[in-house]
C-alpha cells in the first residue's frame, strides 16, 4: 500500500514539474530561446566528444 502512495506522489511531482516547465517555456523571449539553443548545441558536442575516463 505504501508503494502506491509513493508512486502517486512521484507522478504528481512529475506532472507539476512538466506544467511548470511548459509555462516557463511559453514565456521565453527570443534572446532566452537563443541562449537555450546555443547551450543545447554545446551540450550535444560535449556529449559527442565523450569523457576521458572511457567508462
Amino acid at each position: 500500500m505504501d508503494y502506491f502512495f509513493l508512486a502517486f506522489s512521484v507522478v504528481d511531482w512529475f506532472w507539476d514539474s512538466w506544467y511548470e516547465l511548459r509555462h516557463y517555456a511559453t514565456h521565453l523571449n527570443k534572446t532566452q530561446w537563443a541562449i537555450m539553443a546555443a547551450a543545447s548545441v554545446l551540450f550535444g558536442f560535449v556529449c559527442l566528444k565523450g569523457n576521458t575516463l572511457k567508462i
